[in-house]
């Protein structure tokens, strides 16, 4: 069976086109310039008012573009005619390709009316077919067709542009932009061709291993880009630095957290769980957040201070950072240094979602709780003080403490992940101190975590469906301190 078919379409005079042509789809695609051919040097002559091809045995003239494009060209089924229009035309031949080169002899069609004969001709295993130009190539010579019939080219959406910005040790942070406006990106890292089931792109992702970045674009009404790729050769030794956020602040005043890294969730019960904070972003005016008096700050001290406040009574605010939009990474290890607040109706936390929460909602985008801590040195009655380390997917849950005697999480302490794929394991205080495992093979339920990037989530929660209300010993305000966030290759 002919798997492409190579169509050359003829000028009385100066030049030839060739267009590529797709039997599965019914649909030509001269949108693709592969060739134009001068006639003093191309193979073609004039005999009766047509020209002729004069078969030579030269291969087609094609460019790397039309190479590229030929797999989307796989086809087995009839041959049918389309328009392309403001093209004079003498003659079509459709010529099948047989590794890069032409073969066999040709027919005619000498008018309109003869085209579905001539496309029908034989079989599938026809050699050659020249069509009559004034179908496929528009205009007859010298003559108005009377009306004007779209062109079935579609423009493509602009190829995808990849940027790198600098993050430590090597790494880089990869963002992915289309001039195409509304151009939805997906792209692969494992060298494969990425297609619309690829990994969409939501938000710059840390690349930190040697991989090749493949992306396309694709927009309404416009056909898929070409494959944008880029090499990524750091050569990083596993557990190296490769991102972090120190919380510095060398002034006199408390400073902004990192507007690069870091933006909120802000509003009342924003974001479910019943909770009963409203959370503010830095600089806020709306009531009841101060701006004089910010839920979240690097102090001087040069930890991160998220704050839950209680302004007046009933009324509680706080701070939720998150890295959404900004930056993501996936596989790697991550921790933070926290000390946690404890006091009835507190809920730190320290987590990720995945990027794809815009296109697929939660808990199909997967969610990863580093630590989880509600209430105070003794939560749920239990005897003992104890934080815990989470995964949430559809049909999936599991939750498991860490409480070794004489453990406080109002002191300093190191929570992390170990993230590799198909595994997830979380520590406290050393990689080697791993207190839960979590693994796609035994873990029930779908498991999200392979599907891509996460972002980074800091908050302290007030009251909810865990840890419940504050009551009269709880303490405002109430802080988590955070000396850092890092991130480490695997």
């Amino acid at each position: 069976m002919l798997d492409h078919w190579h169509l050359r379409c003829g000028r009385r005079s100066r030049e030839a086109r060739t267009i590529a042509w797709s039997r599965r789809s019914r649909e030509a695609r001269p949108g693709f310039l592969l060739s134009t051919v001068p006639k003093s040097e191309g193979p073609w002559a004039p005999t009766g008012g047509l020209e002729r091809h004069r078969d030579r045995g030269q291969p087609p003239i094609m460019s790397p573009d039309f190479r590229s494009i030929m797999p989307s060209l796989q086809d087995g089924g009839g041959i049918f005619g389309a328009w392309v229009p403001r093209v004079s035309p003498v003659a079509i031949i459709i010529r099948p390709l047989r590794g890069g080169a032409p073969g066999g002899a040709a027919g005619f069609c000498s008018n309109q009316s003869d085209l579905l004969k001539c496309g029908q001709a034989g079989n599938a295993m026809f050699p050659a077919v020249l069509l009559c130009g004034f179908l496929l190539c528009g205009l007859s010579s010298g003559q108005n067709s009377g009306g004007t019939s779209p062109s079935p080219t579609q423009a493509q959406a602009a190829a995808p542009i990849i940027t790198t910005t600098a993050a430590q040790n090597g790494a880089v942070v990869v963002s992915l932009s289309s001039a195409t406006s509304g151009a939805t990106i997906f792209y692969t890292i494992d060298g494969a061709t990425p297609t619309s089931s690829s990994i969409q792109y939501l938000a710059p992702f840390l690349v930190a291993s040697n991989l090749t970045v493949k992306a396309i674009a694709a927009a309404s009404d416009l056909g898929t880009s070409s494959v944008s790729s880029k090499n990524f050769a750091p050569n990083i030794v596993p557990g190296t630095l490769v991102w972090s956020d120190e919380f510095s602040n060398s002034g006199t005043a408390n400073a902004q957290p990192n507007a690069q890294s870091w933006n909120y969730d802000t509003g009342t019960n924003c974001c479910g769980n019943h909770e009963l904070e409203t959370y503010c972003e830095w600089g806020s005016t709306t009531a009841p957040c101060n701006p004089a008096s910010p839920n979240a700050f690097v102090g001087t001290d040069g930890y991160l201070h998220v704050v839950a406040e209680q302004p007046t009574a009933g009324v509680y605010t706080s701070a939720r950072l998150k890295t959404r939009g900004q930056f993501s990474f996936q596989y790697g290890r991550i921790e933070a240094r926290m000390m946690l607040p404890e006091s009835p109706g507190m809920w730190p936390a320290f987590w990720l979602l995945g990027n794809n929460i815009a296109t697929i909602k939660w808990p199909a985008c997967g969610e990863l709780d580093v630590l989880e801590h509600i209430n105070g040195s003794n939560p749920a009655n239990e005897g003992f003080d104890w934080v815990q380390g989470s995964v949430h997917g559809t049909k999936l849950d599991g939750g498991i403490q860490y409480h070794p005697a004489g453990f406080s999480a109002a002191a300093w302490h190191t929570y992390g992940m170990i993230w590799t794929k198909g595994r997830i394991q979380y520590y406290v205080d050393s990689p080697s101190n791993v207190f839960a495992t979590f693994t796609s093979a035994t873990q029930a339920g779908i498991w999200p975590f392979d599907q891509g990037p996460e972002f980074v989530i800091l908050n302290l929660a007030v009251g909810g469906d865990w840890p419940h209300s504050p009551d009269a010993t709880t303490v405002f305000p109430s802080t988590m301190l955070v000396d850092y966030v890092r991130i480490y290759s695997n």
